[in-house]
């Protein structure tokens, strides 16, 4: 799997930690993803469901495992207090495409542990 970053990503420790855990997302690994959650996470697929606490993530992400993209675009990582966001664009084998925009709330203002995560995701190209 393939990751593009944007033209104007900057490290920092917030900023590295989400783009590792998209990068983790889309390449499958629910074991990194698993450990970036606390226990009680909720996350809101908008429009399609909300998953809360990491053992419903993780049969989220087991069910939906053969459906890895082949190469990700991503167009920003966002950090500010609390909150960061990431958004980009999922090219899957056999043309599908899917952009996608998730807002994060960590569990404190310096940690690295996520306590909420709201997905937007739309498909470009089936």
């Amino acid at each position: 799997m393939n990751m593009s970053l944007p033209k104007n990503y900057e490290s920092s420790p917030r900023l590295d930690f989400l783009k590792e855990f998209n990068q983790a997302f889309a390449e499958g690994n629910i074991h990194a993803v698993l450990q970036a959650l606390s226990s009680d996470v909720e996350w809101h697929m908008v429009g399609e469901k909300l998953l809360q606490g990491k053992e419903e993530v993780r049969q989220e992400l087991q069910s939906n495992a053969e459906f890895s993209p082949d190469k990700v675009k991503m167009y920003s990582f966002i950090s500010h207090g609390k909150n960061g966001a990431a958004n980009g664009k999922l090219f899957f084998p056999g043309g599908k495409e899917m952009e996608f925009c998730d807002i994060y709330e960590f569990s404190n203002e310096t940690g690295t542990m996520l306590q909420s995560i709201r997905s937007y995701i739309v498909s470009i190209r089936a």
